[in-house]
């Protein structure tokens, strides 16, 4: 709900065509497209890039969804004075869980956004905010492969002088908080309501809910009932529809 919804069907890569303008956009943001080398695939598979590595951050960040990196990266941007101001997915007041874009001035303030978010980020909600602000004309946007391609749709409308990404990959999240509780609840995983940091489905084909203290419950997720997608979705559904969604009973865990 911005001033640039106008450009959504230009800049939306869930529309017309979608992600493959991204690698048009390649050549503009880098300088040149990505190498498509049959004996040399990494560039196919990830993107243009300088040089690739695994890290980690030394100290880990508390309350991070790993060790940090990226909130210690966003974090040194702001310190170093590279930008005016770094975008982050936080959480509202009201509910620690439900994701909400924060524009940060400090350091502090970025470590508000740590952890991966298992529900949906309205995260371009605050464009209008960054274009009619004079004092931010360097800025570090952190996001997920989709809104960083509506973002540099728009990029040239924004009246920014430097505009740096880093992108976190995309995750298994749900449309809303409560649709990430009836998922959890259908998953068997018996995590207090307000009580799990987050949730991802990871390489040992078991999906991983994570607790405030750190601790994990995991599940093997081709043991997952047929329902967890259902309950999924199922606020969408029910704003659509505009019935009430009927959950009358916790589900045993699955087995297998």
């Amino acid at each position: 709900d911005t001033t640039f919804v106008a450009h959504v069907v230009d800049a939306c890569a869930f529309l017309g065509d979608g992600m493959s303008r991204a690698e048009e956009m390649e050549e503009r943001v880098h300088g040149r497209a990505r190498s498509y080398d049959a004996d040399h695939l990494d560039e196919a598979h990830f993107g243009v890039f300088l040089n690739m590595v695994l890290a980690k951050a030394v100290p880990a960040v508390d309350g991070a969804q790993w060790t940090g990196v990226t909130t210690t990266l966003a974090s040194q941007f702001l310190a170093a004075g590279r930008v005016d101001a770094v975008v982050v997915a936080g959480a509202t007041d009201a509910d620690p869980l439900k994701p909400m874009p924060r524009i940060c001035r400090t350091a502090e303030e970025v470590q508000g956004g740590r952890g991966v978010k298992p529900s949906l980020c309205p995260s371009l909600s605050i464009l209008d905010q960054i274009a009619e602000d004079p004092s931010i004309k360097r800025l570090l946007y952190c996001g997920v492969g989709c809104s960083v391609q509506a973002l540099r749709a728009v990029e040239a409308s924004l009246g920014l002088d430097e505009l740096y990404v880093l992108g976190t990959h995309c995750v298994d999240n749900s449309p809303s908080v409560d649709a990430t509780r009836l998922f959890l609840d259908a998953a068997g995983i018996s995590v207090a309501e307000d009580e799990y940091a987050g949730y991802e489905f990871m390489a040992d084909f078991r999906v991983h809910a994570k607790s405030p203290s750190g601790s994990y419950e995991k599940v093997p997720y081709f043991c997952l009932p047929g329902s967890v997608a259902e309950k999924g979705c199922a606020i969408r559904k029910r704003r659509r529809d505009d019935g009430p969604a009927q959950y009358d009973h916790r589900p045993e865990r699955p087995r297998c």
